[in-house]
């Protein structure tokens, strides 16, 4: 598929809780929920994402959205996994879903 490049622009549902750089990096603010929006500038493509701010980090694992598999729940599994939906290559793999 052969599409010009747009950029991608990245919205948080509530700031207070969370907001996300022009990058994808999610920045934590206090405990609550945001959805985490990446779009295409024409808003032909979009994905979202809601993140739980939280005191304690919650069990890693694909069930919990550690998407690049370090152990914790990091801005960058959101941003990661965002960008991977958008470009149509998410895949979870199946003996994840459950650990």
């Amino acid at each position: 598929m052969n599409t010009p490049k747009e950029n991608i622009i990245w919205k948080s549902s509530d700031p207070s809780v969370a907001t996300v750089c022009q990058d994808g990096i999610v920045l934590a603010h206090k405990g609550g929920n945001a959805i985490i929006t990446a779009s295409t500038e024409n808003g032909d493509i979009s994905a979202q994402c809601e993140i739980i701010v939280t005191a304690t980090p919650p069990p890693t694992g694909y069930k919990y959205g550690d998407v690049d598999g370090d152990g914790k729940l990091t801005a960058n599994d959101v941003s990661t996994m965002l960008q991977k939906v958008l470009k149509g290559t998410f895949k979870m793999p199946i003996e994840d879903l459950w650990k």
